[in-house]
């Protein structure tokens, strides 16, 4: 789980800075130490710096809150870089004293030795300044570095977001389709079922009128003419009786 990384990392930093201060310790102590010594106590310092940024990267993944538990863990990460920062300024402190004592600087000379030895002395504080400059700058692009992966691991997140949302999109378009082409094949169904009650109803009314009329003893032909009339007319009636109601020549379902 998370927790359990984390917890990891903490401990390993824990490790590591004991590590680190003991070393330091023993070369101020010794007050000589070798060149090897002091890249070794540099090489833990830079662990236990790698470490924090590891813990900065997880916290970014998985506690992406702002509960308490995220609250502690950053008053954690700047606590440790508080000490990491000390430890450094600590081994810069050790390097300055033996660049100055390989150089013979806390002997008392001539003048002009004493000249040599300010002049050294000089060019040495600009170097230390340069290269803490350097630690410092590349400090700064590796945040920078975690800072950008966290960005694109956002950015990542989003549009697998919107690719989904996208998707979503294409199958509420083709339901919604579908749903139309249904509508519209119902809506010609029940035209068609109209027109064939009509058809049926008119015919019904004809041979209703045919039948009425033959009861008058008229011809045949006089017959046929006057029923044909008669649904003419109910037709007509309904139609402008339709047409007051409701403004439109057509039925509901041909509009």
């Amino acid at each position: 789980t998370g927790g359990g990384v984390l917890d990891e990392y903490a401990s390993e930093f824990v490790r590591l800075r004991a590590a680190a201060s003991s070393r330091i310790q023993a070369i101020k102590e010794s007050g000589v130490a070798s060149a090897e010594e002091i890249k070794s106590a540099v090489k833990v310092v830079d662990e236990m710096e790698s470490n924090r940024r590891q813990v900065q990267v997880q916290l970014r993944l998985e506690l992406s809150g702002t509960g308490n538990v995220r609250q502690e863990w950053d008053q954690r990460l700047k606590d440790w870089s508080k000490e990491v920062k000390s430890l450094r300024d600590d081994l810069e402190g050790v390097k300055d004293r033996q660049n100055r004592r390989s150089l013979n600087l806390s002997d008392v000379g001539s003048s002009a030795g004493a000249a040599e030895r300010r002049g050294a002395m000089q060019a040495t504080e600009m170097l230390e300044r340069s290269s803490s400059k350097l630690q410092e700058a590349k400090r700064v692009a590796l945040e920078t570095e975690d800072v950008s992966q966290g960005v694109l691991s956002d950015l990542a997140a989003q549009r697998e977001t919107v690719l989904h949302v996208r998707d979503n999109m294409r199958t509420i378009s083709t339901e919604l389709s579908q749903a139309r082409r249904s509508l519209d094949r119902m809506l010609a169904f029940a035209q068609r079922n109209r027109m064939m009650t009509l058809t049926i109803a008119a015919v019904f009314a004809l041979g209703l009128s045919f039948w009425a009329l033959c009861v008058l003893g008229l011809p045949l032909q006089s017959t046929v003419f006057l029923s044909v009339a008669m649904v003419v007319l109910v037709i007509v009636f309904v139609v402008v009786r339709r047409r007051l109601q409701t403004g439109s020549w057509h039925p509901p379902l041909l509009r």
